[in-house]
């Protein structure tokens, strides 16, 4: 019996530690690492392209908005493809309502694009067809330090 009683002792003793373990690695799973002010510059950068742009969008230039696009969205669709396609999905979706600025975050991977700055950013959105919508564009960083979009969805 005493093998058995200082087998429990050295359970409890160790269960503390073992607490005190487990809080450390939550903590270090879920905690965020402060923005450098780097990169609270950069996303406020390409937050303010990606309302602009979206601005094209909304007074249905699409023509311009292509053109502000990057290049690297040049290369992947054919100008009019991509005209066509942005044209028809605003307008199943109606004129904008309201827009709020959800979320965005930098990235230096894509899947299926090239290694690069992008930063993602996420609206929440409403159009007189679609009460509740989400706009996700995706910005990446151009040759001279702007941010041009390279992909647009509307959810």
């Amino acid at each position: 019996m005493a093998a058995a009683d200082s087998g429990n002792a050295l359970a409890v003793l160790r269960l503390p530690r073992l607490i005190a373990m487990l809080a450390l690695a939550v903590a270090a799973t879920t905690a965020t690492p402060a923005a450098t002010p780097a990169a609270t510059t950069a996303i406020g950068a390409a937050e303010a392209s990606a309302t602009r742009w979206l601005g094209l969008i909304d007074a249905g230039q699409y023509v311009a908005a292509w053109n502000a696009a990057a290049s690297y969205l040049h290369a992947t669709v054919a100008e009019a493809q991509w005209i066509s396609s942005v044209a028809q999905v605003r307008a199943a979706a109606g004129a904008l309502q309201s827009r709020q600025l959800k979320s965005a975050y930098q990235t230096s991977y894509l899947p299926g694009a090239p290694y690069g700055h992008y930063t993602v950013v996420y609206f929440v959105s409403r159009f007189a067809k679609r009460s509740a919508a989400s706009e996700t564009l995706t910005l990446m960083r151009d040759s001279a330090g702007g941010w041009r979009v390279v992909g647009y969805y509307l959810n």
